[in-house]
């Protein structure tokens, strides 16, 4: 491989990475908004904004993973039986973005 073809290979490969992550940055901020719009503030803590009914969310992003979330906002009795979170009548996709949200925080 020349090294015009390997500096090109590099650019490429930079910039799919730059827009991936871009992409889900965009999809954490909206989840973040949809986070208060759906009043999920209203019951958890994320660093010091909202009201400590429930667990505070701080570091959920560690153990479990965007699609662990999606479920959990459907159905959290589906993962936990004695879960006391009502589940969520949202859309899919502000779901997977909720989910992307919750999944950020590590």
């Amino acid at each position: 491989m020349t090294a015009l073809r390997r500096c090109v290979l590099v650019v490429l490969v930079g910039l799919l990475a730059a827009c991936a992550l871009r992409a889900r940055d965009e999809n954490v901020v909206r989840g973040e908004h949809l986070f208060v719009r759906y009043g999920c503030n209203g019951c958890h803590m994320v660093g010091a904004s909202g009201t400590p009914i429930g667990p505070p969310l701080d570091g959920v992003g560690r153990s479990h993973d965007q699609e662990w979330f999606r479920v959990w906002l459907h159905d959290p009795t589906s993962q936990r039986p004695r879960a006391h979170m009502p589940p969520i009548a949202l859309p899919d996709e502000d779901a997977r973005i909720l989910a992307t949200f919750l999944a950020s925080l590590r």
